[in-house]
Formats: structure tokens, C-alpha cells, sequence
């Protein structure tokens, strides 16, 4: 690689990890921030919870719950709650639709700082991977360009 394609991969490298990894915050916990942002706080009976597979040794429960709001029944999928300990009883959640959570805003800004920290970490990598490529495409191995 020669060492204006090491600088364009550096630059284009960093640019990627700072758009796609908060894309993909926004894909993965979006539709519960928006929930959390816009919703109705009521209660919400928890129906019943389904055990899905995760990989080869993993698995989690989806639970599913109905709440009335503005005097009509709604129901579908609970977010926030991982566990069938809470099957037939009533929990706080935020609503909107036929969507509702549990999860407070620190739980979406927990993982919003993962993000961050992880496209930190990326851009880091990219920056001394491709520098270094470049210096060791024009023969400089001082440490200055």
C-alpha cells in the first residue's frame, strides 16, 4: 500500500467508525429511546414470556404484555424485560402504541456511552494502523512523516 492510499484508508476509516457505530446504537436501541422519550407512563400486565435461543449456550425471555391507555386495551412486546419472574404481575412502563418499556433512560445512556467508547477505541486503531503503513510505504520509520 503506498502511502497516499494508507492516509486516504486512515481518514475514511476513522470517518466510517463514526457514522456507522452510532447508526447502529440508533438501529439497536432507538425504537426504546423513542419510547422512553414519547411515551405515556402507566402499568402494563405481563401475558406471558417466550424463551428465545441466543448462539450456542445462550437464551432470553420476550415477554409480552397488554395495558390500557386512554381507555383502550393495548398489548405486544414488553422491552426491558429479560425475565418470566415477572410473568402475571403488573410493571410501570412507558407506552406508546402498541409498544411499550420498561427501561430507563440511564440503561439507553449506558449503552449510547459503549458506543462512544468503542468508536473511540476503532478510530484509535485505524489512526496507528494506517499510519504506520504509510511511513513504511515511504521507507520512514523514525516516526515522523
Amino acid at each position: 500500500m503506498d502511502r497516499s492510499t494508507a492516509l486516504a484508508a486512515r481518514r475514511y476509516g476513522i470517518i466510517l467508525s463514526w457514522v456507522t457505530i452510532p447508526l447502529c446504537w440508533l438501529f439497536i436501541d432507538g425504537p426504546s429511546l423513542w419510547v422512553y422519550a414519547t411515551g405515556t407512563v402507566t402499568r402494563a400486565h405481563v401475558d406471558r414470556c417466550d424463551v428465545r435461543s441466543i448462539g450456542r449456550s445462550g437464551s432470553t425471555d420476550i415477554c409480552y404484555g397488554s395495558w390500557n391507555i386512554d381507555g383502550t386495551r393495548r398489548s405486544g412486546k414488553i422491552d426491558g424485560i429479560r425475565d418470566d419472574d415477572y410473568l402475571g404481575e403488573d410493571v410501570r412502563v412507558r407506552v406508546t402504541g402498541s409498544r411499550a418499556t420498561t427501561r430507563a433512560l440511564r440503561s439507553e445512556l449506558n449503552t449510547a456511552g459503549i458506543a462512544l467508547v468503542l468508536a473511540v477505541a476503532v478510530s484509535i486503531y485505524v489512526w496507528i494502523r494506517f499510519t504506520l503503513m504509510a511511513r513504511t510505504a515511504t521507507g520512514n520509520r523514525s516516526g515522523h512523516p
